[in-house]
């Protein structure tokens, strides 16, 4: 951004102002109060909201960064929310999807429907703006549910037994579910739920 003197500086170069002409004193004269005029009232206006654009499509840059696993489709329309309403939905999503204990087990279209339409009644409260996104969240659904059993599908350390392993990988070649998964979320659930364990002491 250009302070006053710079701006001034820079005006009276494009207009070819010659300052030291006594003839052209009181044209040089308006000239140069129109260009306090224009920076105050134009130019520190006109790059505050370039600021404010760049800084859009920064976070908007890296917000998509963080999506590159999902589909393009479903990319493009949480970064569309982003970009018009400032919110990162997938997260609120994501939050509500981890209570559903069995999520990781889904396969079905069915499955993933009934989810988006409780998922649905739990966001229209705080997030109007998806009234009319219903198959939208039924589509984001069913990738999220892809992108994080791929996630975890990809950590290879866990051993059990070469029978177990196979099933396991059989069962997400032929259904894209991730037993792994489930189970890691199934014992943790009874591990952070003190009343659960008590019940065994």
């Amino acid at each position: 951004m250009l302070t006053i003197e710079e701006y001034v500086a820079r005006r009276k170069k494009e207009d070819k102002i010659d300052e030291f002409n006594i003839d052209e004193r009181n044209e040089n004269m308006r000239l140069c109060v129109n260009y306090v005029f224009e920076y105050f009232n134009n130019y520190l206006n006109i790059t505050e909201a370039e600021e404010k654009t760049a800084l859009k499509d920064e976070k908007l840059t890296k917000y998509q960064q963080q999506l590159k696993e999902y589909d393009p489709e479903i990319i493009d329309w949480l970064t569309g929310i982003y970009s018009e309403y400032g919110k990162q939905i997938n997260k609120n999503i994501g939050n509500i999807l981890k209570e559903d204990m069995f999520f990781c087990l889904y396969s079905s279209d069915r499955e993933f429907r009934s989810l988006s339409y409780d998922c649905y009644s739990k966001l229209i409260k705080k997030h109007p703006f998806i009234k009319d996104q219903t198959e939208m969240l039924f589509l984001f659904i069913k990738d999220y549910h892809r992108v994080m059993s791929q996630r975890g599908m990809q950590s290879e350390g866990v051993f059990i037994s070469d029978e177990l392993n196979e099933w396991i990988q059989k069962t997400w070649t032929k259904y894209q579910v991730n037993l792994r998964e489930f189970s890691f979320r199934w014992v943790n659930y009874f591990w952070d739920n003190d009343n659960f364990l008590a019940s065994f002491s």
